[in-house]
């Protein structure tokens, strides 16, 4: 279920404008009776899969959309009904949409969502066959509906018709001209193409066929809903035999049944057309799947198995700081590769070595306050030197200066505190440079 959300199988999406008879066709194809007096299927996208099997069977389940919070998704993914008949489908369908916050009323109440109902229906006539109906479009506001619901409704169509492995099922009513309604124009500029099928409904509203307005398209007649769906495709079958539709169309474009049969050809061609790149996509979906969770590492559920990870975590990140210490570089952590051209810095020792180079240098050329110059020599700084003999003068000078009880030949040791006043920009040069080490130390703690 997951990998049918995550990649765009071939799927029919059923859309056009509201009262076009959408939920109808659903109805004669699937053999549900939707409730259409309300519009209540069509709020929100609804996925129909329908499947054959020899008993009856109806489950419905929500499908959250990527907007909801994870506390939405938790409460909307335990939704689930399963009724072995189709005579509570409406109270189901109610009751989803009170789920998806549809049902409220005032200024803050929901039109329409994102997110997607999700019916699976097995019956013996069933044909096998996957359909999204998909919110009816609209252009013009009322007291039900806003521009924002307009506009939302039109995003969540496109979406759809933009997905190029999806058969485009325009359903266009008969009793509206053709170039009023929205779905024609998307389908035009969506799918170049051809991969949208055109269906009329209300065939017995209009006088006159056009023959543009039918080329490719299929002819359905729907009735009221307290027809059963077999009086339906009774009073079709008579309507289309009495009417223009027939020198129109063919037979295989008539009729609920005919069109059963032409859109399961049509998605069974689109499967076998679609069905190498949808296997790329799965295949790739699944490699991405198997990193993402060989990264996560094992399962890490109780107390013990957590403090283990974290026991991991900290004695690979020590292992990984004394190699930096002891400069040995082996770990690819260490190596430089496209998108890590930062190796270097994760390198500490040998960071650490240009430092105390550039330390060193910085030290030897201005490490002392006065730069002591040879009496023959030219000094380096135009300030702050002096030629040696003058210096050696001071030395000698503060010698005897500070005579005390040493004996002759000796030296009072105060006269070694004097000198060190050479050492006055040691205390900042330091500093400075230990500033810069920190710096690397923090910056190499993050980068681990």
């Amino acid at each position: 279920m997951f990998v049918r959300y995550s990649v765009d199988l071939p799927q029919i999406i059923v859309c056009g404008s509201q009262s076009s008879g959408k939920s109808s066709t659903l109805e004669s194809l699937s053999g549900i009776a939707f409730p259409t007096a309300e519009g209540l299927c069509t709020r929100f996208a609804t996925e129909l899969i329908l499947r054959r099997g020899e008993k009856s069977e109806l489950k419905v389940q929500i499908q959250p959309s990527a907007k909801r919070s994870e506390e939405e998704r938790i409460r909307l993914l335990k939704f689930c009904e399963k009724q072995s008949d189709q005579k509570s489908f409406p109270k189901i369908i109610e009751a989803a949409k009170s789920e998806l916050g549809l049902s409220g009323t005032g200024p803050d109440a929901k039109n329409y969502c994102t997110d997607v109902l999700r019916i699976e229906s097995i019956s013996p006539s069933a044909p096998n066959l996957t359909l999204v109906d998909l919110p009816g479009l609209f252009g013009a506001s009322d007291k039900d509906q806003s521009d924002d619901d307009a506009a939302l409704v039109e995003d969540l169509v496109v979406g759809y018709m933009k997905q190029s492995r999806s058969i485009i099922l325009a359903v266009i009513s008969a009793d509206n001209n053709f170039a009023n309604q929205p779905v024609t124009k998307f389908a035009r500029k969506i799918d170049p193409l051809g991969r949208t099928l055109g269906l009329i409904t209300k065939p017995d509203k209009i006088e006159r066929l056009g023959e543009r307005e039918i080329l490719c398209g299929h002819g359905l007649q729907w009735e009221c809903q307290t027809l059963t769906v077999e009086q339906q495709g009774e009073r079709e079958e008579t309507f289309f035999s009495n009417s223009g539709w027939k020198d129109a169309l063919d037979s295989s474009q008539l009729g609920a049944t005919a069109l059963k049969d032409r859109l399961r050809d049509a998605l069974w061609k689109h499967i076998n057309e679609g069905l190498p790149s949808v296997k790329y996509d799965v295949q790739a979906g699944i490699k991405d799947c198997t990193s993402k969770l060989k990264q996560l590492g094992k399962s890490r559920s109780i107390r013990k198995e957590k403090h283990t990870y974290l026991h991991q975590i900290s004695g690979k990140l020590s292992k990984m700081i004394q190699a930096a210490i002891d400069g040995v570089y082996a770990d690819p952590f260490f190596a430089p590769f496209p998108g890590q051209e930062d190796a270097f810095d994760r390198r500490l020792r040998a960071k650490v070595q240009l430092i105390l180079t550039a330390y060193a240098k910085d030290m030897s050329t201005y490490g002392h306050a006065l730069e002591i110059v040879e009496d023959d020599e030219e000094p380096t700084r135009k300030t702050n030197f002096i030629l040696r003999t003058p210096y050696l003068k001071k030395v000698e000078t503060s010698m005897i200066e500070c005579r005390g009880r040493e004996l002759p030949g000796t030296f009072n040791p105060m006269v070694v505190g004097d000198s060190f006043s050479q050492c006055k920009p040691w205390v900042k040069s330091p500093k400075t440079w230990l500033r810069r080490y920190m710096k690397l130390q923090q910056q190499r703690s993050t980068k681990c």
